[in-house]
């Protein structure tokens, strides 16, 4: 959120991981979200609309991993230098919204979704700082099986595509003080990259629906 005052508060409030070698269970989730009513967000304030790819890989070794990108530092970019789901806005040349996050997936990454798995929609979130007027639909993904001979790409949008195995990211329940109010917010680690904003919000949606067991640490 850059452009708004954030003040990260030491207080962590609690930090839950998942079990080692922690599994998605595809068709557990695929089935969760066929049968899911999802969200939708009503257009009431002329927002844009945007789409973005929830994408796992599964892993024998580490479990199953989510790919994110983590966009390049720009000032003119509201979101610089965090880390995100591969997706973007909608084009007119777009069918639909699964076909924005398809196009935009392939553009910042390399990744073709069309030779992968769609899972389904999860609910619309919204951002909600007040000069953001975005409605963003997310949709779950299996990562194609070649995946490790793609030619994974970033572009003047991407600085680094990261590939974050699910047991190995750390959740912080934190307050942070933004624009002068206290809230709490949830975000998630993995060595130096922290989610946190609308894609930890994206983030615990699916999670919810994985029924993953956590593990508290403190």
């Amino acid at each position: 959120m850059a452009g708004a005052q954030i003040a990260w508060l030491n207080e962590v409030l609690m930090i839950t991981t998942f079990l080692a070698g922690s599994q998605i269970d595809i068709d557990h989730v695929e089935k969760i979200l066929s049968e899911l009513k999802p969200e939708r967000i009503p257009n009431n304030n002329n927002s844009s609309r945007a789409a973005v790819a929830l994408i796992l890989s599964k892993d024998e070794e580490c479990g199953t991993s989510i790919f994110f990108i983590k966009r390049t530092e720009d000032e003119r970019d509201p979101w610089s230098g965090h880390m995100a789901f591969p997706g973007g806005r909608v084009e007119k040349s777009d069918v639909n919204l699964l076909d924005t996050a398809i196009r935009e997936t392939f553009e910042e990454t390399g990744i073709d979704l069309k030779n992968g798995k769609i899972l389904g929609m999860m609910g619309e979130v919204q951002s909600m700082r007040p000069d953001i007027k975005l409605i963003i639909t997310p949709f779950v993904a299996v990562a194609p099986q070649n995946l490790d001979d793609l030619d994974i790409c970033e572009n003047d949008e991407v600085d680094e595509v990261v590939k974050i195995p699910i047991p190995k990211m750390k959740k912080r329940s934190r307050k942070v003080k933004l624009g002068g109010l206290y809230q709490q917010y949830s975000t998630y680690q993995y060595k130096g990259y922290m989610i946190w904003g609308l894609t930890a919000w994206i983030l615990d949606q699916f999670f919810s629906i994985s029924s993953l067991d956590r593990v508290e640490l403190k």
